[in-house]
């Protein structure tokens, strides 16, 4: 009877053909079953949520949008002579485990979205990967590809088991593209330019990355926030760094920048709560530094930039707020003199803060340095607004420069003067001897 059932094959163009196939038949086998389809094309919606179906014969070069999607029992079928695959083709195909599709040049959104049972996909020239395609394919472990590619939004989204796939001729990866690919180790983004939001966000394993050393480079929002086990980046070639970026990546260590040729805006939290950031290096002038760049560094202490205004038309203006919140262990820092304005809580917290250079700041706003215990002497001589509590608990300040309106509020800790003793007064029995000191001179009376 196995026998049987197994050679047991229908034809038929969509699941109203399969259903009157097998009405018109006196003791039809029990399912699943193997379908052949005509013709060269799979309409839409053909066999949508079938549970009939084990496995597919079809020479089609196209597959409609929707057409196999809930065939959750399908665990065969040949693509290799398919060109274009509709959105949501194989769509919560769960029985499927690998395929081939080294001659499609087309793959819609969500095509295999939640295909679990899928472990291995081959593919061709595809051009682009589109929207959702393999979302959630929780069993995934490698996808090959084969020339020029771009990867759309979550595209291999939740792959969390996915542990090889060559992005050496990627060009472009959408946003959260790899998000929760936790088997990810390490990723070749030589030939990328853009990297969307949250394209690698808790890929918890990555440990290193190669980032294009020819073309500039966009990092989107929270593109490696998260990535635990990355301990060390090189960015040859980057123009924005993007909010939340590298946030939370606890193990990084080092950073560097390595282009002379560009600048870099480093946005909102690009770096907040590195926890292990000891040293931050960049050949590239720093446009921007903005708000809780690198907030919770609690071990950067070497911050180095590129502060010959003159390389570039960006200049560095603003330190954003709380900037660098929580940097306990920085010691200095050099500013360029294009800056004019660090704000709220720019330096709080930085316990270890000897020097930095404050001699063209214009306006230093609330909490800028509160904390800042080992601050010692300070040049304000250009600031034209500090608020009253920019130096907060400052209390190693001993010299500070300034118009009077301006630093009238700043506690100054200076070293007490040791007082020259006026007067001592001993009495021996009847006799009084009052003893002066004036000058070094003694005198008695």
């Amino acid at each position: 009877m196995e026998t049987n059932k197994q050679e047991f094959i229908i034809e038929a163009s969509n699941k109203n053909d399969l259903e009157h196939a097998l009405a018109a038949m006196a003791n039809p086998p029990a399912p699943p079953y193997t379908v052949r389809i005509p013709g060269d094309e799979v309409g839409d919606r053909a066999f949508e949520d079938c549970e009939l179906i084990g496995a597919v014969i079809t020479d089609a070069t196209k597959i409609g949008n929707s057409a196999f999607k809930g065939c959750e029992g399908l665990t065969s079928i040949d693509l290799t002579r398919c060109t274009e695959i509709g959105n949501s083709a194989f769509e919560c195909c769960e029985g499927l485990t690998s395929i081939d599709l080294t001659r499609c040049t087309e793959i819609g959104n969500s095509a295999f979205k939640y295909c679990e049972g899928l472990t291995s996909i081959t593919m061709g020239d595809v051009g682009w990967i589109s929207d959702s395609a393999f979302e959630d394919c929780t069993g995934l472990t490698s996808v090959t590809m084969e020339g020029e590619v771009g990867i759309g939004n979550s595209a291999f989204e939740g792959c969390y088991n996915l542990t090889s796939i060559d992005l050496g001729s990627c060009r472009e990866i959408g946003n959260s593209a790899f998000e929760c690919c936790e088997g990810l180790t390490s990723i070749d983004l030589t030939r990328c330019t853009e990297i969307g939001n949250s394209a690698f966000e808790d890929c918890t394993g990555l440990t290193s990355i190669d980032f294009n050393y020819e073309n500039y480079v966009r990092i989107g929002y929270s593109a490696f926030k998260g990535c635990t086990d990355l301990t060390s980046i090189e960015l040859p070639c980057v123009e924005v760094i993007g909010m939340s970026a590298f946030e939370d990546c606890s193990n990084l260590s080092y950073v560097e920048i390595t282009n002379y040729d560009s600048s870099v805006t480093i946005e909102p939290w690009a770096f907040k709560n590195c926890e292990s950031l000891a040293s931050f290096e960049s050949n590239s002038i720093i446009d921007g530094i903005e708000f809780s760049a690198f907030e919770g560094c609690k071990n950067l202490c070497y911050f180095n930039f590129n502060t010959d205004f003159r390389a570039s038309s960006n200049w560095l203006t603003v330190i954003g707020d709380s900037a660098f919140k929580g940097c306990a262990a920085l010691q200095s820092i050099e500013l360029p003199d294009t800056v004019r304005e660090i704000q709220d809580s720019a330096f709080e917290g930085c316990a270890a803060l000897e020097d930095i250079n404050l001699s063209k700041v214009r306006y230093i706003g609330n909490s800028a340095f509160e904390g800042c215990t080992a601050l010692n002497d300070i040049n304000l001589s250009k600031v034209r607004y500090t608020a009253d509590s920019a130096f907060s608990g400052c209390d190693m300040l001993a010299e500070v420069e300034g118009k009077r309106k301006v630093i009238k509020h700043i506690k100054v800790n200076r070293p007490r003067k040791r007082k020259t003793r006026k007067k001592s007064l001993l009495s021996l029995k009847s006799a009084t001897i009052i003893q002066y000191t004036i000058k070094g001179r003694f005198m008695s009376r």
